[in-house]
Order: C-alpha cells, then structure tokens, then sequence
C-alpha cells in the first residue's frame, strides 16, 4: 500500500473551519491530515500544538503523540497531555520543554461523530471506524484504510518536514494503550525513525488487555510463570474459552490486513529492540472497572487492569529472556486509578514521557 501526503497547495480547498459554534455529543479534532493511499485522500483529524501542514517549527525536538481512550475524545487527551507537558516544563526549567516539545492528538472518529457535526466533515473524505480502531482495522467507510497506516503517514510526516526533531513518544491510555500495545508490535515506521536518527518510545497505560506474541498465558494458579496453551484449550470461570488467542489478544483468528504485511515471527524479533514501557495505576485494580473488558481472552491476562500489566511486564522477560528487560519496562503510579490525566502528569509520567534528554545526548 502506497502511502504520500497531499501537497498542501493541493489540499487546501478541501480544508475546513475546525472550530465548532455549537456545542457537540461528540469532540471534533481542529485539524486535517491529508493522506494520499492508492489514488485516495484521506482525512485524519487531530487536535495539536502545532498545525502540521503550516507549521514545521524549527524548535521542535521531542513529540509526544496521546492516544485517546473509548470514547474518542482526543481533545479532553490532548488538553490533558497539554497540561502534562506544561507542568514538566515547570519541574526543569532548563530542558525547556514547552518550547521544544510538540503534543499531537490523533482522532480516531466514529459515524456518531458524523452525524453528530456533518458540517465539519462535509469537504473531504473522512474514514471512522467501529471499535476496531484499537486494534488497526481498516476503517467503515470506503476505500478502507487501517488507521495504522494513518498514524505511519503522520509519523513519517513530522520526521520528515520538522528538521529538528530527536525523538519521538506514543502514549495511550486505556483503549489508547490497546492502540499502542498493538501498534508497536505492528509499525514498520519505527525502522525509518531510526534510519533518520530519531528515538521512538511507546508507552502503554493502563489498556484493558494488551497483544500477546504466542500462547502462553499467566499461571494464576501458582501465581508465577507462564502456560502454554499451543496444544490445549484453556478454561476460564468453568467454560472454555477457545478464542483466547484471537488478534487482538494474540495472533490467531481473523487478524487485521495491517497485521499480515510482515510474519509474525519477523514482527515478534524486532519488538524486542523497541523501547515499551507499561504505566500502571496502582488503583487501577478493580476487577468490576468501568469498562473493563471480561471477556475469556481478557481474564486469561488478569482479573483487572493493573494485575494485566504486571504480568505483561514479566512476559517479556518469559518471551525473551533476562535481555527483555533491557528495554521493556513497568512504572507504577501510586494512588492513581482510571484517570488519564493523573497518569501523564504522574511525576512517573512526565519522567518516562518527557524527560527523556539523557538517552539522546
């Protein structure tokens, strides 16, 4: 799939007026992203510090790109991260964070959206998804595109037209850590950071399952080590729970096309060398957790969210050995729970999402 962007001389009659006179059901991004895939624009919105298509800030080093959750509200994320970055600022002065430090919020809208605010998204061609988006499925809306390859397009973008940037930071919470979790397994953007000299870091918080690499699962029985489950089918709460493993979860069943351009056992050896960091909430333990998923393959990896990551966390050492903890890694958050925004602005949070100038020099 050939993806480009739109120059944006070309683009700019599509363009529309981002900011709403009324107020909506739904949050509606300020920006457009043209994306050019197969003969095709695509508009991906976003809300930023900076407008990608006019300002390509010189200043600009790091970039943190937040990953909305559920609900699809990418500007109460980046609001939220926003403010993290502002507060970051305030603890050291000296890196001068909120000069140097671009926060771009993906949109992954719905048909609610639509339909919700059809004015904003009237002049162009504007993909939206069912919930697949947490997992890069290809969009409701014809021709289909995974908003993985959106996110690539957008990533590549700012590497290529922000001349000065160094590093690069995924952080998703909650169904934005599910888009993260799968995303940096799945990215091939990630080898063309490199060659341009760019650090990439992913940050998954507290997602309510994360993408497993094989069949083995957490041994709740002993309450250590790992079963593997390639010749037998697991059982949970009495019933078996045969899709266990299914995309999302694992890598069996119906896995979306974005997923299948590369093996996975080709995907599962470069995940070893990119650098992943579960945030956990430390409250974040309620098995009855509003909007917890239940499901079999999501029980199979811990009763709630913060037992999930602890245990995730310990799979990469299962799946790679002692050299998995070189660069996969767990920060806790004391007293926190379901909440985004005291996850980024967590001082666990600003150190692994913006105090990051020790790895580049």
């Amino acid at each position: 799939m050939r993806l480009t962007i739109t120059s944006l001389f070309s683009i700019l009659f599509l363009l529309v007026s981002c900011a709403p006179a009324v107020e909506y059901d739904h949050e509606h991004a300020a920006y457009d992203f043209p994306v050019e895939i197969n003969g095709h624009v695509q508009f991906f919105t976003y809300d930023a510090t900076h407008d990608l298509l006019a300002d390509h800030d010189p200043n600009i080093e790091h970039v943190v790109f937040v990953h909305h959750g559920a609900a699809q509200n990418p500007t109460t994320y980046f609001d939220n991260m926003k403010a993290a970055r502002d507060m970051a600022a305030v603890d050291q002065p000296e890196l001068e964070i909120d000069f140097n430090t671009m926060v771009i919020s993906p949109a992954m809208i719905g048909r609610r959206h639509v339909e919700d605010n059809p004015g904003r998204y009237e002049n162009g061609h504007y993909p939206y998804w069912g919930s697949g988006w947490r997992a890069g499925a290809d969009s409701q809306t014809e021709p289909p595109v995974s908003n993985f390859d959106l996110l690539d397009a957008m990533v590549l973008y700012v590497a290529d037209n922000f001349p000065n940037v160094k590093s690069i930071v995924h952080a998703g919470h909650s169904a934005g850590g599910q888009v993260v979790s799968r995303y940096s397994v799945g990215t091939t953007a990630y080898d063309e950071l490199l060659e341009r000299g760019i650090y990439a870091r992913y940050i998954i918080s507290n997602p309510s399952s994360f993408l497993y690499l094989d069949t083995r699962r957490p041994d709740f029985e002993t309450g250590e080590g790992f079963i593997d489950y390639s010749d037998e089918v697991p059982v949970v709460n009495g019933e078996e729970c045969e899709r266990f493993n299914n995309y999302g979860y694992g890598f069996d069943g119906d896995v979306v096309e974005y997923m299948t351009r590369r093996p996975v056992e080709v995907m599962v050896e470069e995940f070893k060398e990119r650098d992943v960091f579960m945030l956990q909430g430390l409250e974040d333990n309620d098995p009855e957790g509003s909007a917890l998923d239940r499901s079999c393959p999501a029980m199979m990896q811990g009763s709630h969210r913060l037992e999930r990551g602890l245990w995730y966390y310990e799979y990469m050492g299962e799946l790679y050995g002692p050299e998995g903890f070189g660069n996969k890694f767990i920060e806790t958050v004391p007293d926190v729970g379901h909440d985004n925004a005291l996850m980024f602005g967590s001082e666990e949070g600003k150190r692994i999402i913006f105090f990051i100038h020790d790895i580049l020099e």
